[in-house]
């Protein structure tokens, strides 16, 4: 019986973990993002680990602090988390089409981040590295070009603001 209980408990661990973990990828907007931007594989580009965002769906924000892999890529931004928090968190591959309304964001006077609405309507706000700002708004510039073409064609219209 003894036998058994240790792994019994570290069985009823993981699952909690997974459970929990997956409940944050609810909470935070993580799995709307993944049903519309979800990928297999991430594409190449420029990577960052140990990066940190927050994302807020509904006002109530998740903080994935130093856990995400983050790759600027000419399609968009490729968000991963760490294997450990993986459940219930697809990699995501966002559009730089799909950020609306990028502003910087200053608190206390010292952190500055980044910050923009993903989708329209809104899916979720998402919360960056300050340093993603200058490269997200040289890779939105870059893909102008591809956005221009398709707002000519009648679909969908980018945002100014970018």
């Amino acid at each position: 019986m003894q036998n058994l209980l240790i792994p019994a408990v570290f069985l009823a661990f993981a699952l909690w973990w997974c459970f929990i973990i997956w409940v944050i990828s609810f909470i935070g907007g993580w799995r709307a993002l993944a049903k519309r931007f979800g990928v297999r594989q991430l594409p190449p580009g420029k990577k960052y680990h140990l990066q940190s965002a927050a994302f807020s769906k509904g006002g109530l924000p998740c903080n994935y602090g130093n856990c995400l892999t983050m790759i600027v890529a000419e399609q968009g931004l490729g968000i991963a988390i760490f294997p450990a928090f993986r459940p219930g968190h697809p990699p995501l591959l966002i559009p730089w089409s799909e950020f609306y309304r990028p502003r910087q964001k200053t608190v206390l006077w010292y952190w500055k981040f980044f910050e923009a609405e993903i989708g329209e309507p809104p899916i979720v706000t998402v919360c960056l590295p300050e340093w993603l700002f200058a490269q997200a708004n040289q890779a939105m510039a870059d893909d102008g070009v591809a956005r221009d073409r398709a707002a000519n064609e009648g679909t969908k219209e980018y945002d100014d603001a970018h």
